[in-house]
């Protein structure tokens, strides 16, 4: 089945609402939502609203929640953003580090946090729209992850962003976890009952695993381990510790503190190296020189990071979100337990979900 959009952020907006959250709580989860499944990241769309509302609801986040500020430089800033929601937090992380860049050619905002914030290359467009670049950093909250030799759970899932502003192209936009998928695609595929490639997850005994068990993995019996396949995992791996100790050490504590998520914004604005219009020239250069390559067999084109899912979001905008059915079951047994009618708000396509 597919729904709308629109249809899809005015539910979302009033369920988070009457589950407790504030107005601008509700429109940025949703927002962000909504446009990470408009691009077809589903793992981290639509189908996780509910898994926000029970946290709201249990306690995980509070609405309206302070942050604090540890430090603040000219460019450089550390928040404590606790239970606040952390779409909010990360949004406003991102907002304040594009200040200090707009004054002093870069700013980095750090903050330590339990709010998941969803897909990192959202926050990366914010820059980008004011044609600076966006890097997000984060280091995970569950340490399940088995380090490149080991068997247990050390790391998190440690994802990281960059957002390259383009002049006639569209954006470079790079968001990928160092494990071979995030987690939520680890689940989806779960729920899908879909095969798990080996060189994904091992088990105790350091054998490969081909499905994805949740219970298994946070009872410690399977891991996820870093990208690159039974080959080339030292790759990710390496990547895996910089991000935990960058994003770990400035507040969370890296792998020593399993409580919460610690995550670092920039902005960099390219004139402070050359006049904008330079920059954006190069970068539409590059881009034209990498499509101008011969493709291989069966390829209809060569595609930059991020432009998969500016063309999925073409399609999806015209034809809706696809959402799958044990998702969205869960979406309108939640909204029937708050007192809302899915079907005020939504007309439905019907159809096969891919």
């Amino acid at each position: 089945m597919r729904v709308r959009a629109n249809e899809m952020t005015q539910l979302g907006v009033d369920m988070l609402t009457t589950a407790g959250a504030t107005v601008e709580e509700a429109e940025v989860v949703t927002e962000v939502l909504v446009d990470t499944s408009l691009r077809g990241i589903d793992s981290h769309g639509v189908r996780a609203l509910t898994r926000y509302i029970r946290n709201l609801q249990t306690g995980q986040i509070l609405s309206g929640a302070p942050i604090e500020v540890l430090k603040d430089t000219p460019t450089t800033a550390m928040w404590d953003t606790d239970l606040a929601f952390g779409f909010v937090a990360a949004k406003k992380a991102m907002e304040a580090a594009i200040a200090k860049a707009e004054r002093h050619g870069v700013g980095l905002v750090g903050y330590m946090g339990k709010g998941h914030i969803g897909a990192l290359y959202y926050y990366t467009t914010q820059a980008v729209k004011r044609d600076m670049i966006g890097i997000v950093l984060q280091r995970g909250n569950r340490h399940l992850v088995a380090p490149y030799g080991g068997v247990e759970g050390r790391l998190g899932t440690n994802p990281f962003a960059v957002g390259i502003p383009a002049g006639e192209e569209r954006p470079i936009l790079l968001d990928l976890a160092t494990n071979a998928v995030a987690t939520g695609h680890f689940l989806l595929m779960q729920l899908k009952g879909e095969t798990v490639p080996e060189g994904w997850l091992i088990d105790r005994e350091g054998r490969w695993v081909r499905e994805y068990d949740d219970e298994a993995v946070v009872q410690g019996r399977i891991a996820p381990v870093s990208f690159g396949g039974t080959t080339n995992e030292y790759k990710g791996y390496g990547i895996k510790i910089i991000l935990e100790a960058l994003c770990g050490a400035i507040g969370v504590g890296c792998s020593l503190d399993e409580n919460g998520f610690g995550c670092l914004f920039m902005a960099i604005d390219p004139a402070g190296f050359c006049a904008i219009e330079d920059f954006k020239a190069r970068v539409d250069a590059l881009i034209r020189h990498v499509k101008s390559s011969s493709k291989r067999p069966g390829v209809h084109a060569i595609l930059l990071p991020g432009e998969p899912e500016f063309l999925e979001m073409e399609k999806r905008l015209r034809d809706g979100i696809p959402v799958d059915a044990a998702s969205w079951t869960d979406i309108v047994q939640t909204a029937g337990d708050l007192g809302i009618n899915v079907r005020d708000y939504v007309t439905l396509k019907t159809g096969r979900v891919e």
